[in-house]
């Protein structure tokens, strides 16, 4: 998610951008830039902690029935678990869905906002209707990039993780690439321990590829958030961008980017 995104988000959280223009946006992408929106949402509702009035209401706003699927999964989601991750993407791609997790953004949103507002060091709950406020925000994280991307004590760790970065995308492109439609005779599918021996293949191929993604993230992570002095979510962000840089340079694919196949 870019910052202009978050930023976006944020404004909608504040009552500046209406829900019907995040929907059309939503309606308007691909199915992987439609998972890729539900994910960013349901990543920034972890900040928040909905109780049983706001998921109420919030379904209610979508207009999702009481006895729908989505509002049990929903309820699962926020109520029922103790330790929330992110409520999972329907099978089907879903206005109601997306619609549901905005309302609940907004509703839990608002409610820390009137809270903190610009007494808060964390920029989400600045005024954001006044341009000079995003701008400043803008500015101040283009030149923590910049910093970061032109230090050459980081060069090199960047330029790996970028490589491993774009590595993965190929690999994930190739892996779940739509096959060619044909017909498959009824001996040629796969039993259970066939699909099982599989899934684990799969799985050893995913570990093999994030053991090190992850261990240069936490090395550069460590080190940069000493350095800057900034909270992990600012200070990850700041990574996330200076590896898209470099992968935009040296592949001509972002790390924001939906992969290609």
């Amino acid at each position: 998610m870019s910052l202009e995104e978050e930023i976006e988000l944020n404004r909608f959280g504040q009552g500046l951008v209406p829900v019907e223009d995040l929907l059309r946006q939503y309606r308007e992408a691909t199915e992987e830039e439609q998972s890729g929106l539900y994910s960013n949402v349901s990543f920034h509702l972890m900040d928040f902690d909905p109780d049983e009035e706001s998921v109420r209401k919030a379904l209610e706003e979508a207009g999702v029935a009481e006895d729908d699927h989505l509002a049990e999964m929903a309820r699962h989601a926020y109520l029922k678990r103790k330790k929330f991750v992110k409520m999972s993407y329907p099978v089907e791609p879903s206005d109601q869905a997306y619609h549901f997790l905005l309302c609940l953004f907004r509703a839990d949103y608002q409610q820390r906002f009137a809270a903190e507002n610009d007494q808060s060091k964390n920029w989400w709950f600045w005024d954001l209707s006044d341009p000079k406020v995003i701008d400043a925000i803008l500015t101040t994280r283009r030149n923590r990039v910049d910093a970061v991307y032109n230090d050459p004590g980081y060069r090199g760790e960047f330029e790996a993780l970028a490589k491993l970065h774009y590595e993965d995308k190929r690999r994930m492109a190739a892996q779940f690439k739509e096959p060619d439609p044909k017909a498959v005779p009824v001996d040629k599918f796969l039993n259970y321990d066939e699909l099982l021996t599989e899934s684990l293949k799969v799985n050893k191929e995913m570990e093999k590829f994030n053991k090190p993604i992850f261990a240069l993230n936490q090395a550069l992570y460590k080190a940069l958030s000493r350095q800057l002095g900034l909270d992990e979510k600012e200070t990850r962000a700041i990574m996330a961008e200076v590896v898209d840089r470099h992968m935009r340079e040296k592949y001509g694919e972002g790390y924001f980017d939906v992969p290609k196949e």
